[in-house]
């Protein structure tokens, strides 16, 4: 079965603690269903903790929504940064993505990101995949939940774009209600706890401010802060539709929830460099930022 598990961004990942101790805890909650879901993987080792679940009337063979709970010991970084790497990796096993976020909070005291992804037609599949998650950074751990929507591919569908007759409506309206609600259990119910005490309270972090950033995107350094001018553009002024007709498909894109956003592009000079596309609400231009390794 071709999961987007993204375990893979880690080279190496640890056990989690048990939660019948004080200690840091992760709570994931029976996902909310009139029948409970069955679990079908429950996995740990000296590198790391997985479980899985998919409601009572799925098979294996036919997952249409499955819940996945990590936790990672090793190859710790923010939550934003996991986010944006995780949203390199996936670019290349779709036809098409869309990705919002990294949209960063203090949870309880933790830092935590928010993103969603949505990937039309997963490539070796026959599948369309909307992903949610939320990863958070512990103190004993690193840990990410996700919930992942399966459907039948759609050749003509775009990565977070919907389209549909009227006679679909009812069938949109379901799938935005699962999207719904696979959020509002992230960020409602979802949660880490720095210890819980004799009375079963979730006791509180200390973190009080999102981290800083540990590095650009995969690893690189920002080259230029504003390479606008360099491939003919003018902050203030150029477009997205002019960047995009110059520079193509972006690699991804990641939306900020008050309009703004960021394209992400393979750089034209190569020299295994990326431009990151900075735009306000209205799409106009902010800056060029070039990153690479040099």
């Amino acid at each position: 079965m071709n999961r987007m598990i993204v375990a893979a961004l880690f080279a190496a990942v640890a056990v989690c603690a048990n939660a019948e101790t004080t200690d840091e805890t992760l709570l994931v909650p029976p996902y909310p269903a009139a029948t409970p879901w069955k679990n079908i993987t429950d996995k740990s080792n000296a590198l790391m903790l997985m479980r899985e679940w998919i409601p009572a009337d799925q098979t294996e063979d036919d997952i249409k929504d499955i819940l996945t709970e990590q936790h990672f010991f090793k190859g710790q970084m923010t939550p934003a940064d996991f986010v944006k790497g995780m949203f390199q990796r996936v670019r290349g096993q779709c036809e098409s993505l869309r990705a919002n976020g990294p949209v960063e909070r203090i949870d309880n005291g933790f830092a935590v990101a928010y993103a969603q992804l949505y990937c039309s037609h997963q490539k070796g599949t026959d599948k369309d995949i909307d992903i949610f998650l939320k990863a958070i950074a512990g103190t004993k751990a690193f840990y990410v939940v996700q919930y992942e929507i399966r459907r039948p591919a759609d050749k003509n569908r775009v990565g977070g774009v919907i389209e549909f007759s009227g006679d679909q409506l009812e069938a949109v309206k379901a799938m935005m209600a699962r999207q719904g609600n696979a959020n509002k259990y992230l960020s409602e119910q979802v949660k880490l706890c720095a210890a819980i005490d004799a009375k079963g309270v979730c006791l509180p972090g200390t973190v009080t401010e999102p981290p800083k950033p540990v590095a650009a995107p995969g690893g690189m350094r920002r080259l230029a802060d504003d390479a606008s001018a360099d491939y003919g553009f003018t902050a203030g002024k150029s477009t997205a539709d002019e960047v995009r007709k110059k520079f193509g498909k972006p690699i991804t894109e990641n939306h900020n929830p008050d309009g703004r956003f960021v394209l992400m592009f393979d750089a034209p000079e190569g020299k295994g460099r990326m431009l990151g596309c900075l735009f306000d609400s209205a799409g106009v231009l902010t800056a060029i930022r070039r990153y690479g390794t040099e």
